[in-house]
């Protein structure tokens, strides 16, 4: 937990270092489709989720490069007939709900390719901390456990020039979040699509 304050502290002074320049800022916001992959949230919801959104701040450094700070909020959730949870005291039985909360708190850097046109192809790698919870619903009772995880997220994209100062962007996302103690890998894949403010 230490080692995951400590480099999201650092990643967010470069980011806020970054934007309290004299670097042109930019802003976004997508709407996120997420597909699960490692085992541990596979196990858990296997299903797609449909909600999800992420917003993004950041400035340029250079023509090229430039860095940010986003977060957002992911669910994923199923409806789970025919399995039982046995925990210490007792063996629960009936219709399950289950849920997975998702919560990114990150820094990132960019690479775009400038002059490129009305498209412009981008790669960005996100440095920082995920929070999740796993929650099961069975009747009137709740089992919920949470976790924090230091995690890399590298994306790819294309963002398109609307008019001015408005793009549309297209991108996929690896989400990878770091074992812990107590926690297995999360990891997840995401389709994002949204709109971005940027003189891009």
């Amino acid at each position: 937990m230490k080692n995951i304050i400590r480099y999201t502290l650092i990643t967010f002074c470069l980011a806020f270092s970054i934007q309290n320049s004299s670097a042109q800022m930019y802003s976004s916001l997508t709407y996120d489709v997420s597909f699960p992959l490692s085992h541990e949230v596979i196990d858990f919801i296997d299903d797609t989720s449909w909600r999800g959104f992420t917003f993004k701040v950041g400035g340029e450094i250079t023509e090229n490069i430039g860095a940010g700070i986003y977060s957002g909020w992911y669910v994923f959730n199923e409806k789970v007939r025919g399995e039982q949870i046995t925990t210490d005291i007792s063996t629960l039985s009936g219709v399950q709900f289950r849920y997975i909360n998702i919560v990114p708190i990150m820094a990132d850097v960019h690479y775009r390719m400038a002059n490129s046109g009305d498209w412009t192809p981008y790669g960005s790698l996100g440095i920082g901390t995920y929070f999740f919870k796993h929650t099961t619903d069975v009747g009137i009772l709740r089992i919920s456990d949470d976790e924090w995880h230091f995690g890399l997220a590298p994306e790819v994209g294309v963002a398109y020039h609307l008019r001015e100062n408005s793009h549309l962007l297209l991108s996929i996302r690896y989400n990878h979040a770091f074992p812990t103690k107590d926690w297995n890998t999360q990891s997840f894949f995401q389709i994002n699509v949204g709109l971005m403010w940027s003189e891009w």
